[in-house]
């Protein structure tokens, strides 16, 4: 029974908050705030496809987002000829303050990037959005928000396989 005990936490990794997952999850810190990062597009790891989305976010640069979305969410967003946006400068302040927390990998192929956004006001919640890699690049394939961190990571936990197989399909199409 030890012997049991002991191979089960061999496969148990604990993030840097302190979330349990098994060994299909790879954590990696960042806790660093976008504007620390500079601003290029760049689709070469989930990091940086997250920054890259960030800076066209507060930039207004609408037309781009069709650049760096999933083929399965393109129709949701304006197309590649959309003009630029007005982007209000506290709007441009909470995405170059967000807070980057960590990337979690799943199977190397789903990424999940939990960040930290404060408003105005105060107040904070925590995004998830989540990436896989198309023709090369890591794209953006949608998001979520959470009143607090725990509550990201365990959708993390329990909604990882479904954003993986979702992946797979779109590989097999």
């Amino acid at each position: 029974m030890k012997l049991f005990s002991a191979l089960i936490s061999l496969f148990i990794i604990v993030n840097a908050n302190g979330q349990q997952f098994n060994s299909d999850f790879r954590t990696i810190a960042v806790n660093k705030k976008v504007k620390e990062f500079s601003d290029k597009f760049d689709l070469s790891s989930p990091l940086n496809s997250f920054v890259t989305l960030k800076y066209i976010l507060m930039n207004g640069k609408d037309g781009l987002q069709w650049k760096i979305c999933s083929a399965n969410k393109k129709s949701l967003l304006p197309d590649s000829t959309a003009p630029d946006s007005k982007v209000p400068e506290n709007v441009r302040l909470v995405h170059l303050n967000t807070i980057i927390q960590e990337i979690i990998l799943y199977k190397d192929s789903v990424a999940f990037i939990i960040s930290q956004l404060s408003q105005d006001n105060g107040e904070s919640f925590y995004s998830v959005r989540n990436f896989h890699p198309e023709k090369g690049q890591w794209v953006v394939n949608g998001e979520d928000l959470f009143p607090d961190i725990e509550s990201a990571n365990e959708y993390i936990r329990n909604r990882a396989g479904y954003f993986y197989k979702d992946y797979q399909l779109g590989q097999n199409n």
